[in-house]
């Protein structure tokens, strides 16, 4: 029989990469199956003008949405061999470092299921190393009528990749000491990133986000937990709440495994509210050989006017020991003939 254990459920998990949770906040629910309500985008429409006095305004009926949510599980087991017990000094500290391993393989499967919902979005535009700055500005422009910051969410891979962009280079070229790969010395963060694409913040995903071709342009909810009922939002992640926690941990010895086992669980239900908050950007496969190119040629013609480009430094060094050997090919030619003169 498993035991509950509420000592296990609190311990600390590393969770300072996730970005799932800006992006679809949590809320609390103590149910989990149920109806849930929230506000939908209202389309603008003109005001009335020339009314005879009298007849009734015309309305705009404004009402809230509704949308079922049920709750799955996530669970992870992570088991602590009888032999591995007297590596940790006790099955105390043992367990707690199995319960941050069940733990966290719940918060990546949460994680992973944000990035899919994200990164799984209608393609809206597609970009290369020479639009991306113009694509990115038509996507917040699409999604300004939702409230909140405008965030600019991507992985790692795209994040490095975009930064080596002669769209993004060229706007960094005059800002800062440019360093033997073209790059800004100072400069080459997310925040300076964001302000060159037009968002308010970048946000690179960790591991979990493998989506490497894709830019979501979205809002961030900047509201408190039930604000998504007043204002229109992207979406919520509700996470059952059971005792306060949305975490159940429970643990038992396992005589067939010879060992102590330390499940992890949580519920939760990953809902979408309104799609018009963000923007999903791809690549354009056809045209990026075109691009690096483009891109390529760009850097090659900053290499060669600046004097701190490295491929600068080897062609002068190059050429110039070419020049020199051939002078000196030329010096040794020229003393034969003298000497033998």
């Amino acid at each position: 029989m498993p035991n509950i254990r509420n000592d296990l459920r609190d311990v600390e998990v590393y969770n300072g990469d996730y970005i799932g949770s800006r992006i679809y906040p949590t809320v609390r629910t103590t149910q989990k199956v149920g109806d849930v309500y929230y506000q939908a985008v209202v389309s603008d429409s003109d005001a009335q003008t020339g009314r005879t006095i009298g007849t009734a305004p015309t309305a705009t009926t404004i009402s809230q949405t509704s949308t079922a949510v049920s709750c799955t599980e996530a669970i992870k087991r992570a088991l602590l061999p009888d032999s591995e017990i007297e590596q940790y000094g006790s099955l105390e500290i043992g367990e707690k470092v199995a319960a941050k391993v069940a733990k966290k393989s719940v918060l990546d499967a949460i994680e992973g299921a944000i990035h899919t919902a994200v990164m799984g979005q209608t393609v809206y535009e597609t970009y290369t190393a020479t639009t991306i700055c113009a694509k990115v500005r038509k996507a917040v422009t699409a999604v300004k009528s939702i409230s909140g910051k405008t965030a600019a969410v991507m992985s790692q891979t795209t994040y490095a990749t975009i930064c080596e962009y002669a769209d993004i280079t060229d706007r960094l070229s005059y800002s800062g000491v440019l360093d033997e790969d073209g790059k800004v010395v100072r400069g080459m963060y997310p925040e300076v990133i964001a302000s060159v694409l037009g968002v308010d913040l970048v946000l690179i995903g960790n591991d979990i986000w493998t989506t490497n071709d894709k830019i979501a342009v979205c809002k961030i909810p900047d509201g408190g937990e039930l604000e998504y009922r007043m204002r229109p939002e992207l979406g919520r992640c509700y996470v059952y709440y059971t005792d306060g926690s949305p975490y159940r941990m429970e643990s038992f010895y396992h005589a067939d495994r010879k060992g102590h086992v330390v499940d992890c669980s949580t519920w939760y239900s990953l809902e979408t509210f309104n799609s018009t908050a963000i923007r999903v950007l791809e690549v354009d496969t056809a045209n990026s050989s075109s691009s690096s190119s483009t891109s390529s040629s760009s850097s090659s013609s900053t290499s060669s006017s600046s004097t701190s480009s490295s491929s600068y430094v080897q062609n002068w060094s190059t050429s110039s020991q070419s020049s020199n050997s051939s002078s000196t090919s030329s010096n040794s030619s020229s003393s034969s003939e003298s000497s033998g003169e």
